[in-house]
């Protein structure tokens, strides 16, 4: 239940707007709330080798199509690389669609020496990212051979995958 009261005078009005919807809470301030609109995410199946010197996908991808142009959209995404060889560098990168949001050279990190022959590391990145469109994006981690041996973006007994949650601000 609730009451409506008058304000004890006159000069001290306010104004309650009633939403269009069923169930909605009313806000005691016009200030926006940042939410959670959605989240997306996707699991890599399969193990990828990576034998290039130039950006290539790892196969670790989302689509998230945004409910307004003013949305941000978080990336979050984890994966296990495996590398074949020794004294190692790998660079990992996030593109959203064709463009790549890091840094040219190293993308979003470098990742050198991973240990000896066999060695296994886990990579974590996010991202908050304003693609500023209510069409469908794709963003999809990239990663070349910086340095030294091949490796794999693998799945093997840990998962690789990405989230894209879109959030409003």
């Amino acid at each position: 239940s609730f009451s409506l009261q008058a304000p004890s005078s006159s000069s001290n009005n306010r104004v309650f707007t009633l939403p269009d919807s069923a169930d909605a809470t009313l806000l005691t301030s016009t200030a926006s709330l940042g939410k959670l609109l959605q989240v997306q995410s996707a699991n890599l199946g399969t193990s990828i080798q990576i034998t290039s010197t130039s950006y290539v996908t790892t196969g670790v991808t989302v689509n998230i199509t945004p409910t307004s142009a003013s949305s941000k959209i978080l990336i979050a995404t984890s994966f296990p690389i495996y590398k074949s060889g020794s004294n190692a560098a790998v660079d990992v990168t996030l593109y959203r669609d064709s463009t790549n949001l890091g840094d040219g050279t190293y993308g979003f990190g470098q990742f050198a020496n991973l240990g000896g022959a066999g060695g296994i590391v886990g990579i974590n990145l996010q991202f908050s990212d304003s693609p500023n469109t209510t069409s469908q994006v794709t963003y999809t981690v990239y990663g070349k051979i910086n340095s030294g041996h091949n490796f794999y973006v693998m799945s093997n007994n840990v998962a690789a995958n990405i989230t894209a949650m879109e959030y409003s601000t």
